[in-house]
């Protein structure tokens, strides 16, 4: 299956246009020459942010990344060259950690999640678990950003500026993007949840063990009922409502697919084990032994079993086919949301 996005997004307040006032020209310089080194950051962040959502191949969104590692650290070499204000070297000393802290993470523990990401599908879990470590990425950022905005008010205040935050159009950009994201991972891990379990049941049919089928035929009920449940809670985003519909659409069909279809299915193997069991019987005997009254019998008991094979493998053709136009659909609708509403 398809995964669109997964990625948690890392933004940088750093470069937030400030109007000052009220100031004296030294602090005002000393702040603008700290702003100057985060615009090119924010810059290169928007720029992966931006190809993280819309850009298809992976080695373009890749070389992003690295640019903006690069960008980084040029940022950190330029700071630690920057002279301390009136020997005050506390909101330089905030910018350093914030952005040693944007860095680790872009590049440590981006290795981790690019680990995490390659097992995620392997169970509701561990997709869960490579979300949250997502999320939790991006709440180590956002602990530095609140030290680095305090340190920021503290400096202003002692040295009688009075800041007018106005945030940028790429600020703004990447705050939609996380919003985006984070609106969109909502729905998908409960999509996820029965389309994996379905998996389960897929793989339970295709070792025809019923007592596989029949427990994770109740479980994919179970998840669906939940799934559904949990998709009312859910507003559509600005009057985009085509994920909630996807999803529903998806969560109604694993429903039907365990509550109705597989009901044929589990009957289909159970006929089957009984044929095996008349063949094996019938098998064993010697054609001088048989009754040309057991030979019709047993003929019409392979004609009856033919049609229940053609039956079934209708039943499953037919789900592969609907299964298949469901995770297609699916994707589908799930790049033309990011798309429409991630800003380009």
């Amino acid at each position: 299956m398809k995964k669109i996005l997964l990625l948690q997004i890392l933004f940088l307040f750093l470069t937030e246009a400030f109007a000052l006032s009220q100031s004296a020209d030294n602090p005002v310089a000393y702040l603008e020459s700290i702003s100057k080194i985060g615009d090119s950051i924010t810059n290169d962040m928007w720029s992966y942010v931006k190809a993280a959502a819309h850009n298809k191949f992976v080695f373009q969104v890749e070389n992003k990344r690295r640019q903006l590692l690069k960008t980084i650290k040029n940022g950190l070499i330029q700071m630690n060259k920057i002279s301390d204000y009136n020997g005050d070297s506390s909101y330089k000393g905030a910018v350093i950690k914030y952005l040693e802290s944007l860095y680790a993470i872009l590049n440590e523990d981006y290795a981790k999640l690019v680990d995490m990401e390659q097992i995620s599908e392997q169970s509701y879990d561990k997709m869960e678990a490579y979300l949250l470590a997502k999320q939790k990425s991006q709440d180590k950022i956002e602990e530095i950003v609140e030290i680095l905005n305090k340190s920021l008010e503290v400096f202003a205040k002692k040295n009688n500026i009075t800041l007018i935050v106005k945030k940028s159009d790429i600020i703004k950009n990447l705050e939609k993007s996380s919003e985006v994201i984070q609106y969109f991972n909502k729905i998908y891990l409960i999509f996820f949840k029965s389309n994996k379990q379905e998996l389960y049941l897929i793989t339970a049919q295709n070792k025809s063990n019923l007592n596989e089928i029949e427990q994770n035929r109740v479980n994919l009920i179970k998840y669906c009922d939940e799934g559904l449940l949990n998709l009312k809670k859910i507003k559509p985003y600005e009057n985009d409502s085509s994920l909630l519909i996807e999803a529903e659409k998806a969560l109604t069909f694993y429903k039907k697919e365990a509550s109705e279809k597989f009901l044929l299915i589990t009957d289909y193997f159970i006929k089957q084990d009984n044929f095996n069991k008349i063949s094996k019987a019938f098998q064993k005997k010697r054609s001088s032994e048989t009754t040309e009254e057991e030979v019709e019998q047993y003929n019409k008991k392979v004609d009856d079993y033919n049609k229940e094979v053609n039956a079934y493998n209708k039943v499953n053709n037919e789900l592969n086919m609907d299964r298949a136009k469901i995770v297609q659909s699916w994707n589908k609708t799930s790049s033309v949301f990011i798309d429409n509403h991630v800003p380009k």
